[in-house]
């Protein structure tokens, strides 16, 4: 019996995580600490507007919003703590979420050393908490409730 070595080193997941085509890695991004907002995915790449940045690990499904889950659909949320869990919000994000495809996708220019953010009011419907956006967009819209969307599902 062969067993399969992982020949990926700049992994963001752990090794018993699928490897995964287009999957996040230290190649593209990296965690870092911010005192301002915390832990946070920074770019280390160049990304223009509809480039996909990461296609994302979805089997750890949970059925609730918790800290690290992006909803997929009502009552479905994908659960990574290793890259999805720091993208951190803003009222003028610089990714969407593609619950399809399970991507991020570039909505403008991202360079080395930004941030990659997106906005929790488009992907889900509820937060495990609300909290004050301190994202300093003009659009800014302050404080994040609990119940983002209205929800007629």
């Amino acid at each position: 019996m062969s067993i399969k070595i992982n020949d990926k080193p700049n992994r963001l997941y752990p090794d018993w995580v699928p490897i995964a085509e287009n999957e996040p890695s230290g190649d593209d991004f990296e965690k870092a600490n911010r005192p301002e907002y915390g832990y946070c995915i920074l770019s280390k790449s160049h990304f223009g507007p509809g480039d996909v940045l990461a296609r994302i690990y979805g089997g750890i499904i949970k059925d609730d919003p918790e800290l690290h889950t992006v909803q997929k659909r009502p009552g479905v949320h994908i659960y990574d703590e290793w890259f999805t869990g720091l993208v951190l919000h803003s009222c003028d994000p610089n990714t969407y979420f593609n619950p399809d495809e399970e991507t991020f996708v570039a909505i403008k220019a991202i360079n080395p050393k930004d941030i990659v953010t997106c906005d929790y009011q488009l992907t889900e419907d509820n937060l495990v908490r609300a909290f004050e956006c301190k994202c300093g967009a003009t659009n800014c819209r302050g404080l994040m409730l609990e119940q983002l969307r209205q929800l007629d599902h």
